[in-house]
């Protein structure tokens, strides 16, 4: 990996400067924006047999880059009240960045356990490439990419995660990103107890 001291500050040069740059991202989370908010299709959902579908989904991908797939759900994991599709989507961006940034013989974590409080914690979790604290905001804006991320098979638009944090949100839930560079990566994702 190249060293954080090497990394290219383009987060200005690749945030959308046009209106339609903006309406473009919206649309990617929700392709109706004339609604004014994003359509959700609220029901109980087993997030559990949700999340083993989706591993099971990127298993060929994660098997091609040599990375392994866990999924580990606490006992007492509650059914959520949320837009499964929706939900599916988010599991799918993230553990597909995981993966993308997981060199061979790494591992991609998706864990369901409760809070104290009663909030539903889902925790995605990599042994990547990781990201420096310093760039963590820049990932975070659209088009927002790192130097070390910019190698040859592991491109992407920069959209991945603020589209994923924006779909959180509309979920009701809360979004953080915490790396370290050379360690891995976990994102943290947390929905209010019902």
């Amino acid at each position: 990996a190249t060293p954080a001291s090497q990394t290219a500050d383009r987060s200005s040069a690749q945030r959308p400067q046009h209106p339609a740059q903006r309406r473009f991202i919206d649309r990617r989370v929700d392709p109706n924006p004339g609604a004014g908010k994003l359509d959700l299709d609220l029901r109980e959902v087993d997030v559990e047999q949700t999340a083993q579908a989706t591993v099971k989904m990127l298993a060929g991908i994660a098997e091609t880059a040599g990375v392994a797939l866990q999924v580990k759900f606490a006992p007492d994991f509650p059914r959520l009240k949320t837009d499964e599709r929706r939900l599916k989507q988010i599991l799918i961006n993230i553990v597909t960045n995981s993966i993308k940034f997981t060199p061979k013989g790494g591992r991609v974590t998706v864990e369901g356990k409760r809070a104290d409080d009663g909030a539903v914690i889902l925790v995605l979790s990599d042994t990547g490439i990781g990201i420096a604290t310093k760039d963590l905001p820049k990932v975070m804006q659209p088009f927002g990419q790192v130097k070390e991320a910019q190698t040859p098979g592991k491109e992407g638009s920069g959209l991945g995660l603020p589209l994923t944090k924006k779909l959180v949100e509309a979920l009701g839930g809360t979004f953080s990103l915490n790396s370290v560079l050379g360690a891995g990566t976990s994102v943290l994702i947390s929905f209010p107890p019902e």
